[in-house]
């Protein structure tokens, strides 16, 4: 777990917006290394204002000798609201966040707002949003050869890529001609249980490369292998005690 938390008016808002851990920072801090040896360099990069996003990007911008490139937040790279029941999540604004000390740039405009998120959107709508999202971002980098990086959730590889390949929403529901669900608004259970599906095969910091050619969008095989570990079981010590082992049940 992090030493300690940082100071927010209500210590209740860090149970939807979570700090790292001590391992997804040096999780962070080792991709950062990582991209640095491979000799990838940044333009720009823009984060989700979840805080654990915020501290992924700047650990990784740290490590990579990138700590002038100030995280620009975004807040419609927030993962699917469908998670969270009824509430959006306090988010702590740039402008604190940099007294926090997380290089964060606080004069940047963001193109989307915390206003414009919707509780009750479908799945599709996520989709959609992410997808408007990357164009704009796009838009602010037409005059440049720019290598951006964008820091979000397991799902922002899907979402924010789908749109740029031109390819339909994945709908689990078979949804119509559009590629929009048509599920309902809520999201339809087969719609949340691709996204499931979709999510449960990133890694943290999972990497996802793309790339522009001719006017067309494709993926590629990124510059850095995923970060891969083995669980750790869980340890008891007073199974030593014991004079068989195992004699009792472990937690």
């Amino acid at each position: 777990m992090p030493p300690c938390l940082p100071v927010r008016e209500d210590i209740i808002d860090h149970a939807l917006d979570s700090p790292l851990t001590q391992v997804g920072m040096f999780v962070a801090a080792s991709c950062g290394r990582a991209l640095a040896e491979a000799g990838i360099r940044f333009s720009a990069c823009y984060a989700s204002p979840a805080l654990r996003c915020v501290q992924t990007a700047c650990q990784l911008l740290h490590a990579a000798d990138h700590s002038n490139l100030a995280v620009r937040i975004e807040p419609f790279l927030f993962e699917w609201l469908g998670w969270y029941s009824g509430k959006l999540p306090n988010f702590l604004s740039p402008s604190i966040l940099s007294e926090m000390g997380y290089n964060v740039d606080t004069g940047y405009r963001s193109v989307s707002s915390t206003e414009q998120l919707d509780l009750q959107e479908s799945v599709s709508q996520f989709y959609a949003r992410s997808t408007q999202l990357v164009k704009d971002i796009l838009d602010q980098h037409q005059t440049t050869d720019a290598n951006i990086l964008v820091v979000g959730h397991a799902a922002t590889l899907d979402s924010c890529t789908r749109g740029l390949l031109k390819k339909r929403f994945r709908s689990g529901g078979g949804g119509g001609g559009n590629g929009i669900s048509s599920n309902g608004a809520g999201g339809g259970m087969n719609d949340v249980e691709e996204l499931h599906r979709r999510c449960a095969s990133v890694p943290y910091c999972g990497l996802l490369c793309a790339v522009e050619g001719g006017r067309r969008w494709r993926l590629e095989e990124p510059p850095i292998p995923p970060f891969t570990h083995g669980q750790n079981i869980d340890f008891d010590w007073r199974q030593f005690q014991s004079y068989s082992f195992c004699s009792f049940d472990i937690k």
